[in-house]
């Protein structure tokens, strides 16, 4: 299953949804769509939409899916990567009408130039369908978030230590 999250902005995102379901009609991506559409206007006729799901639907949706794509929000994509998924960042974009500045792309490009994560940035819908062929049949599992909390631990001790 793959899984679409927009996120809960009151602008819609029409422009992904209706790529999805058209490549959902032409049979090139065989696996089932489930999308949470938020304020998206246009209705699917070849993948499951629902506005909104709670958040225990949400986990479980982001546990069961072989991919995620999401909107550029942070926490929707560093959640997905936290649980090893396959992920493809679509940032909503001001010139579709999308959101009202380009923030969401300008994070995810700043994301990637750390070298820590590896997005995979789409933002134009004529890429999306290589990238979702990329993700389900090319691209490892993303890597677990690295936690720095034992290494700031120790640091921080030692500074501790000597001030003692």
């Amino acid at each position: 299953m793959i899984f679409v999250t927009v996120g809960t902005h009151e602008q819609g995102f029409d422009r992904l949804i209706k790529k999805l379901d058209q490549l959902k009609e032409k049979g090139l991506i065989k696996q089932e769509i489930v999308i949470q559409k938020g304020y998206t206007e246009y209705a699917p006729k070849y993948c499951h939409a629902q506005k909104f799901y709670s958040p225990v639907e949400m986990n479980e949706l982001f546990k069961d899916a072989k991919l995620i794509i999401t909107h550029g929000g942070p926490a929707t994509y560093m959640s997905a990567i936290a649980l090893g998924k396959p992920t493809i960042v679509v940032p909503r974009l001001r010139k579709y009408n999308e959101h009202v500045n380009n923030h969401q792309l300008d994070f995810a490009y700043k994301v990637n130039e750390t070298g820590e994560y590896n997005l995979n940035i789409v933002t134009e819908m004529s890429e999306l369908y290589k990238m979702i062929d990329f993700c389900l049949n090319h691209q490892n599992k993303q890597g677990q978030i690295t936690s720095h909390t034992q290494s700031f631990n120790s640091q921080f001790s030692h500074i501790l230590e000597s001030l003692l």
